[in-house]
């Protein structure tokens, strides 16, 4: 991104309705959304989706889309763990485990951007019922858990504006999920011609199922999502199972650099074995490779097992 635009003028750019993300990518004499541009522009939207809330109709949409999900979840059979990986807002997240059965019992999220974990955090204490959530910042392609440690990986058009890195977020999810991974993203290859067009202009992700396969992947399920509401940016399911019979573990985050377990220290969540220390910001853990801090002399304070 250029110095010559500033946080502050794309904040006056939001208020006045303008994309950020078209500004962004014309600055930078880009085709396409990289992972800066990304978060400067949701980062600064924070507080916007919850805001939308206030809308009835905008709410019932929303309720009624995520009990096609919550639907979705359990017809995989029961979710012990759920990972959100990009949950933005927390309100998608809290609107399908309000309509859940039986909804898991461990819950974690993550978001590129700090803001919409504040705005999370703070909209879903306010929340009945109250589920106990594990938020952080991290990022798609390098997620900060542990392989096989979640039972269920969940996007909800998170990785809509990741085109050109969708092997590496695949890969990715692929990892960390146990049993399964379930996606909810544009419909490139299932929707209109209009729908395309719109979704390249905006550099909107593509041939997910396809690229899915090409990494040896097996896809469970492939389709229009029975709560898309949009044709203008239609929204497909899109389910890889990994192991449908696995035994529920609990999810261990991990440095994703060195992709080592992270404990929680007093102001930070450290790996002693790659010697990184991700900060804690208002009680939000900092888990993106760019947000640590090599810290190799607190290795000899590292608390040992006793």
């Amino acid at each position: 991104m250029s110095s010559a635009i500033t946080p502050w003028d794309l904040k006056r750019a939001y208020q006045e309705g303008q994309n950020l993300m078209k500004i962004l990518r014309q600055e930078a004499g880009a085709t396409g959304n990289d992972e800066k541009m990304i978060e400067l522009s949701y980062d600064l939207q924070s507080g916007s989706y919850v805001g939308a809330l206030a809308d009835p109709v905008l709410l019932a949409h929303k309720r009624e889309y995520c009990r096609h999900v919550a639907a979705l979840l359990e017809s995989l059979g029961p979710v012990s763990s759920l990972l959100d990986a990009g949950m933005g807002e927390g309100n998608m997240l809290w609107l399908t485990l309000s309509q859940m059965v039986n909804p898991p019992l461990q819950v974690h999220g993550f978001d590129l951007c700090w803001s919409r974990m504040a705005v999370a955090r703070e909209w879903l204490e306010k929340q009945e019922p109250c589920f106990e959530i594990q938020i952080s910042t991290g990022s798609l392609t390098e997620i900060p858990y542990m392989d096989n440690s979640v039972d269920v990986v969940w996007t909800n058009h998170s990785i809509e504006p990741n085109h050109g890195r969708e092997a590496a977020i695949l890969s990715e999810l692929h990892r960390v999920c146990r049993r399964y991974v379930v996606m909810l993203e544009p419909a490139y290859e299932l929707g209109s011609d209009e729908a395309r067009k719109r979704m390249d202009e905006h550099g909107y992700c593509r041939n997910l199922a396809g690229t899915a396969k090409e990494l040896g992947f097996r896809v469970h399920r492939h389709e229009i999502f029975a709560g898309n509401r949009n044709p203008r940016n239609p929204t497909a399911v899109l389910i890889l199972a990994k192991d449908e019979n696995a035994t529920p573990v609990t999810p261990r985050r991990c440095c994703p650099v060195y992709k080592t377990e992270l404990t929680p220290m007093r102001d930070c969540w450290y790996s002693k074995e790659s010697m990184r220390a991700y900060p804690i910001l208002n009680g939000i853990p900092c888990l993106r490779s760019s947000q640590s801090i090599v810290a190799s002399k607190l290795a000899e304070t590292f608390p040992t097992d006793s």
